[in-house]
């Protein structure tokens, strides 16, 4: 899967193109993170004042970590069925997202008011920051469980 390097310029459709070629999570991981290098730089050249332009900025950061956070808690998120997520869902629910920011790029890139994105920017990091802090508490609940089990187990024997 070819990728433009971040000194290239990327377009939306560009980028929502290499996100369809996207066969796993490490690519659409690879996707994002080019979108975020020249979101940034979209950010930076927008009309706004700095404290809005670090306010997008900030948000790119967290999205970034979250997408990053859910990638590595792969295994035991479709694992544990957290939510009902398969190994296909949770890939279907990157993609989603990450088109999501996609978008908002193009809002961005394209001349758009920069103040119109960073609240869209702000829900989406909710949302995979809310994600991410249910599944934690949904691990820690089957972990308390299975020591419960352990104990009860052992106090048999």
């Amino acid at each position: 899967m070819g990728f433009q390097s971040s000194e290239e310029e990327l377009t939306p459709k560009t980028a929502l193109e290499q996100l369809g070629q996207a066969t796993s999570n490490e690519d659409a991981l690879r996707v994002l993170h080019n979108v975020i290098l020249h979101f940034i730089q979209a950010v930076l050249k927008a009309k706004a004042d700095d404290k809005t332009k670090a306010k997008a900025i900030f948000y790119l950061g967290l999205i970034e970590d979250a997408f990053l956070a859910l990638n590595s808690a792969f295994y035991t998120i479709t694992k544990f069925r957290f939510h009902g997520f398969t190994e296909e869902r949770l890939h279907s629910f990157m993609i989603t997202h990450i088109a999501a920011i996609i978008h908002m790029y193009a809002h961005v890139k394209y001349g758009n008011p920069l103040e119109d994105v960073v609240e869209d920017l702000e829900f989406e990091a909710t949302i995979l920051r809310a994600l991410i802090d249910e599944y934690n508490m949904s691990v820690g609940s089957k972990i308390d469980e299975l020591l419960n089990e352990l104990e009860s187990i052992t106090a048999k024997e």
